[in-house]
């Protein structure tokens, strides 16, 4: 949200955003040109066909925000990352990092 409030004030976005289905091979189509992905540094995604991909239009072209999903069983201040496969990692509140169902339990701090 911060990014589209910096991007209108300076005058690179429009105010209107679309969400828009993703096709086969990964990409956007939106009539006459190419969506780029904006991807937080080191991590390059590619949504699976039919997802919902959230798309706000700038000065410069279209720019797919992310895609819509639902938040399962997550706390606010953790994180998820899964793949269609069923590949998941899981940060928790609680320190513990979980990957596959396997749980790798938080380090104690020895003082």
């Amino acid at each position: 949200m911060w990014i589209l409030k910096q991007l209108m004030q300076a005058g690179k976005a429009k105010t209107n955003t679309e969400l828009n289905a993703v096709n086969k091979d990964g990409t956007i189509q939106v009539p006459g040109e190419v969506v780029q992905m904006c991807n937080p540094w080191g991590i390059e995604w590619k949504a699976p066909q039919n997802a919902q991909a959230v798309l706000m239009q700038t000065s410069s072209g279209g720019l797919c925000l992310g895609c819509t999903g639902k938040q399962a069983e997550l706390q606010p201040g953790e994180l998820r990352l899964f793949s269609q496969g069923g590949a998941e990692i899981r940060l928790t509140n609680a320190g513990e990092v979980v990957i596959n169902g396997k749980v790798f339990e938080a380090e104690s701090e020895k003082g």
